[in-house]
């Protein structure tokens, strides 16, 4: 069974959520004759929603890809002021312009 969030306001989350729904109303009657239609539905929105979920958790979290962009600029900060002490150390801590 799938954890949908039903507060979730994405339009095929809700679509979803409806064909389910509406698939266990003909399963509860016996109605079998719009069943596969309905879980032809069911597949198609379900492999469009596992995709975006899918690259959704690739990308990762916001905070987590803001945190990762501001650690990869701090390292290249850090890493030219490196570079910078280490070429200033060796022209013997004089800089002529």
């Amino acid at each position: 069974m799938l954890r949908l969030n039903p507060k979730d306001e994405n339009p095929e989350i809700k679509r979803l959520s409806d064909l389910l729904e509406n698939f266990r109303l003909q399963a509860s009657v016996r109605n079998w004759s719009p069943t596969s239609e309905i879980l032809e539905n069911i597949r198609n929105d379900s492999r469009l929603i596992l995709k975006y979920e899918w690259d959704r958790v690739k990308k990762g979290e916001p905070v987590f890809y803001k945190t990762q962009f501001a650690m990869i600029a701090v390292f290249i900060l850090w890493l030219s002021g490196l570079i910078s002490f280490l070429i200033f150390k060796l022209l013997g801590g004089v800089v002529t312009f």
